[in-house]
């Protein structure tokens, strides 16, 4: 188990972020790969690897993104040089959203993506925060709950693999009186 002391995070933006393009995707390849599948649901290891095929066109996107986004904020968390997870979050028409946090596996129940969730719940501060999670992710849905997130309903448009497998989302939101502190 890792000592959470030495994990550090901080938030970046422009080029700093631009240039952890590369280990983002990593990371969200490899908390895909590890948390995703689904034989019940008929979601295989091949799903997931077909979401990541063209690896250094993502890296483009994501750089790009990390450039141009100036208006969402991005924390990233380290053991020392190691990227080992990272948050995105944005204020859009009003509403909070979260767009990810993904934490390596060997990193979670470390208290990193509460610490993380915390910065952007503090970010998003007075509005509405709206997440989206895969509907059968059970721990990252009670995750969410701890931090005063419901349940509304599952999103109507599934997420789709390139191999035409479909993902059932699940729509969390925390009300604007609970985003006070």
């Amino acid at each position: 188990m890792k000592n959470m002391k030495k994990i550090t995070t901080m938030e970046l933006s422009g080029n700093k972020a631009a240039n952890l393009a590369r280990a983002v995707l990593e990371v969200n390849r490899q908390v895909w790969l590890t948390t995703y599948q689904n034989d019940s649901l008929g979601i295989t290891l091949k799903d997931i690897e077909s979401k990541f095929t063209d690896f250094d066109e993502e890296v483009k996107k994501n750089k790009k993104y990390y450039l141009e986004n100036k208006d969402r904020k991005h924390w990233f968390a380290f053991d020392k040089s190691k990227l080992v997870g990272y948050c995105l979050a944005q204020i859009e028409d009003g509403v909070g959203k979260i767009n990810s946090i993904y934490i390596l596996k060997k990193y979670q129940h470390l208290g990193i993506g509460s610490k993380m969730l915390k910065k952007s719940l503090k970010y998003m501060k007075g509005v509405p925060i709206e997440i989206e999670c895969a509907v059968y992710n059970t721990p990252t849905i009670k995750f969410y709950e701890k931090f005063g997130f419901k349940v509304i309903g599952e999103k109507k448009e599934k997420y789709t693999f390139p191999t035409g497998t479909k993902m059932t989302l699940v729509r969390m939101r925390k009300d604007r009186e609970q985003c006070k502190e």
